[in-house]
């Protein structure tokens, strides 16, 4: 990915470790991954082509944790979800057989309200909701929502 530059060689020799990532999303068991024809089963995988083509196509880089959204205007992922937008997770880093550090991002589907309590609130409170339900890192298509406040415990 093309990481912003520095100067400061303590900054670009940080940036440089952000060239490279993987993503990923946690389906539950059963989950028909493969069936690419149909919208309800195949958004995870069409979201992971998506953002793994971003920084290509626009000449980016991914740093993370960050919301993204993948429609403008922003609608849900599929058919039968709310879920609109896709929180994207730092979860281990680590080197390949040459030596390059890889980030290992992990996407976690988000409602519009929690999308609306990180850009309203910021990141810390997003994730705050999220761990007061203890929200799965497993897509669960019928989750609380982190965000309403009837939801919460």
């Amino acid at each position: 990915m093309n990481v912003p530059q520095s100067d400061n060689t303590e900054v670009a020799t940080y940036l440089k470790n952000y060239e490279f990532a993987e993503l990923y999303i946690q389906l539950p068991a059963g989950w028909k991954y493969e069936n690419l024809d149909d919208p309800k089963l195949n958004w995870p995988i069409m979201q992971l082509r998506w953002l793994g083509k971003y920084p290509r196509t626009n000449d980016t880089w991914l740093g993370a944790p960050a919301t993204v959204m993948s429609r403008d205007p922003v609608e849900p992922l599929a058919p039968d979800t709310t879920f609109d937008s896709l929180l994207l997770l730092p979860d281990k880093k680590f080197q390949n057989t040459s030596g390059i550090t890889v980030q290992l991002y992990r996407l976690v589907p988000l409602n519009p309200e929690e999308r609306q309590l990180e850009l309203k609130s910021g990141l810390p409170a997003l994730m705050s909701a999220l761990d007061k339900i203890n929200t799965p890192m497993i897509v669960d298509m019928s989750r609380k929502n982190a965000a309403v406040k009837s939801s919460r415990k």
